[in-house]
């Protein structure tokens, strides 16, 4: 992606459960992100511009944003890069509908048990606290970046996607939204060379990072 998009990239490596559970992960992405708004123009030469992650990261920088918007609201994003995230851990329905032969990397119990994992003993309303899932934020006057939202028919997590992007438009966001026709969870880090649904959910993500920064 860093050369394909032509971009500095910075990936976090941030504390995970069971280890670690919530909310460390995100605590440490927060002062990531906060350390790059204050020192990356003098260390990479750049802004901070985009955030962006696949899954558990989706997830990440969607809780990012929504806290740099306080504790550093003047600042502003170009955009967001966000594949087959998770932003209810409540779960929306399709993680619970997805019923197939045969596992694709993720389904309806694999993902109950990583959600209880990384949020041992919470209850359901706990669970929907905008703090913990994005997706019951209020978007209202927030002055949305523009946000990809990247997604395969064959994720448990679909819902998430389309529904997080309808909730970004209704906050006044511009949001794109990617379905790939027959892509399970994580197809974007397949192997462009041998997986045409990687190379075109890949692609589209660099093009719209190339398209949200020029000039």
């Amino acid at each position: 992606m860093a050369d394909v998009a032509n971009v500095i990239v910075v990936s976090i490596g941030y504390r995970k459960a069971p280890e670690n559970p919530f909310p460390a992960g995100p605590e440490d992405c927060y002062d990531a992100a906060e350390w790059l708004i204050d020192n990356s123009k003098a260390k990479y030469r750049v802004d901070l511009q985009f955030l962006g992650g696949e899954s558990t990261g989706g997830y990440m920088a969607t809780s990012t944003y929504l806290h740099l918007t306080t504790s550093r609201p003047a600042f502003k994003l170009s955009g967001l890069l966000l594949n087959y995230g998770i932003y209810d851990l409540s779960l929306l329905p399709s993680v619970h509908n997805f019923k197939k032969p045969a596992t694709l990397m993720l389904d309806g119990e694999t993902m109950t048990y990583l959600r209880d994992a990384f949020c041992p003993g919470m209850s359901y309303d706990q669970l929907r606290q905008p703090s913990v899932s994005p997706f019951h934020a209020d978007l209202r006057g927030l002055d949305l970046p523009p946000a990809m939202f990247v997604c395969g028919t064959e994720d448990c997590l679909l819902d998430d996607t389309v529904m997080m992007a309808t909730r970004w438009q209704m906050g006044g966001g511009k949001a794109v939204v990617r379905i790939v026709a027959g892509a399970p969870h994580g197809f974007t880090v397949f192997p462009w060379e041998s997986c045409s649904e990687a190379k075109e959910g890949g692609e589209d993500g660099c093009a719209f990072i190339r398209e949200m920064t020029k000039g």
